[in-house]
């Protein structure tokens, strides 16, 4: 899921600044996957949802604090 936020403002990104690298076929891919989670744990349980969401939550907990953790580094650069 988080790919399918990210790869989109990349690919825009990219767009912008007349790049030639492309990730559309990286979102495509991505779309495909996330189909197939979402068909496996209709599968697995009929309530999936309310354990999908519970590992949404914590992944977006981990993922800000990978973040802060980044921005903190990068903070504490120093340039020469």
């Amino acid at each position: 899921m988080r790919a399918d936020e990210l790869y989109p403002i990349y690919q825009d990104i990219l767009t912008a600044h007349q790049q030639k690298v492309m990730v559309k076929s990286i979102i495509v891919e991505e779309e495909g996957h996330l189909e197939e989670m979402i068909s496996q744990l209709k599968e697995f349980h009929r309530e999936w949802k309310i354990y999908a969401n519970q590992v949404i939550q914590l992944e977006e907990v981990l993922f800000m604090n990978w973040i802060s953790a980044i921005e903190n580094e990068l903070n504490n650069v120093e340039i020469f």
